[in-house]
């Protein structure tokens, strides 16, 4: 017999069962009222559950689901994030290798911690355009927990050459009609480096990011994918940040996420008591994560409408019916009735531009 079983944690995760509906929510991580987490298990009618190991496993789900957590001191702004699960998503989605999901994993998890500075679907998007493999490197996240990104590599591309690089980080945001873009040259593609130079260039406030990405050749599998970025505030001073950084450098993300089980929040803790901040650090929001494309049937039939009549018979005719998006690598199949109401609606909308072009021409009188 199934029986359900509820616990009720307090300040827990707010549940995230549809991206889009809750796309126009601010934050989706903690709040300060009960959550009900619904555990099924088959079990007899008279069999006892063992209510402390169910709830122990859902406190270790909210530890280890993907999610960045912002935070603040009287010197401080943080931003940090676990974006494992995600990484492991994007190597799946597109195949990728150990070392490539290292690379697109380290991309999605710094573009995310820094729309976590931002405010409801406002975007980052950071892209690293090389001479060498991988060519194009593109991730994009939104302040509400959403993450996607791509990687491609070239068949022919020259390996024994060094390293010419562009990082492309644009920021969209609201009130601003066009993106603001910055280009900065690329580093060694350890991600880390690409995002401190375009810190230290063209951000007004310093900065400092640390990313890691640990995989298992066992499982063929990352183990862990995140990050911590740190800003000053007002009156911080340079130093201070440098101590500060000294700090970190001398921790290991995997090591207290993976091996000693710490929270985010308890991992910012443990940096705020052993750089001796003087004051505690604040827990701002923690948001929840997803690899999610928003991608379509209906989006991409309305982009293929801007071909034109003559292209879209041609892909018809041809049998080109296979769309995939590149961002995460999802195909969708045309049907023969796709494409005859595409074409339907163009030949309509052809018909409709000819009748008002001819009402304009019969309404104008000549001249006398």
């Amino acid at each position: 017999m199934l029986r359900r079983s509820i616990i009720s944690i307090s300040n827990a995760f707010t549940q995230k069962n549809s991206l889009i509906d809750n796309s126009k929510s601010i934050g989706g991580g903690i709040g300060n009222v009960n959550k009900y987490y619904y555990c099924t298990a088959n079990t007899n009618k008279d069999e006892k559950v063992d209510v402390a190991q169910l709830k122990k496993n859902v406190l270790e789900y909210k530890r280890s689901r993907d999610q960045v957590l912002t935070a603040y001191n009287d010197k401080f702004r943080f931003s940090i994030i676990n974006l494992t699960k995600s990484a492991n998503t994007a190597k799946t989605k597109h195949n990728l290798s150990l070392s490539d999901s290292q690379t697109l994993g380290k991309l999605m998890s710094g573009v995310s911690m820094c729309a976590s500075f931002l405010s409801d679907e406002e975007r980052i998007s950071a892209q690293i355009i090389s001479n060498k493999n991988p060519l194009n490197v593109y991730a994009e996240a939104i302040h509400v927990g959403e993450v996607r990104g791509y990687l491609v590599n070239g068949d022919e591309a020259p390996q024994d050459v060094d390293t010419k690089a562009i990082f492309h980080f644009s920021k969209i945001l609201y009130g601003n009609l066009k993106p603001i873009d910055s280009y900065v040259e690329g580093g060694d593609l350890t991600i880390s480096k690409e995002f401190q130079t375009y810190f230290d260039k063209s951000e007004q406030i310093p900065s400092y990011i640390t990313l890691e990405n640990i995989v298992s050749t066992e499982t063929d599998s990352i183990e862990f994918n995140g990050g911590l970025v740190v800003q000053t505030l007002p009156f911080t001073t340079e130093k201070e940040l440098e101590d500060l950084v000294v700090e970190i450098k001398s921790m290991s993300l995997y090591d207290l996420f993976v091996k000693e089980k710490k929270s985010l929040d308890e991992i910012l803790d443990i940096l705020s008591v052993n750089s001796k901040q003087k004051e505690p650090i604040t827990k701002i929001t923690n948001t929840i994560i997803d690899f999610f494309c928003r991608c379509s049937a209906k989006s991409f039939k309305s982009k293929l409408l801007t071909l034109g009549l003559d292209e879209v018979k041609y892909l018809s005719t041809h049998n080109h019916n296979q769309l995939n998006c590149i961002y995460c690598n999802k195909n969708y199949d045309l049907t023969v009735d796709d494409f005859k109401e595409l074409i339907q609606i163009l030949e309509n909308n052809n018909n409709n531009n000819n009748n008002n072009n001819n009402g304009d021409s019969s309404s104008t009188k000549p001249s006398e």
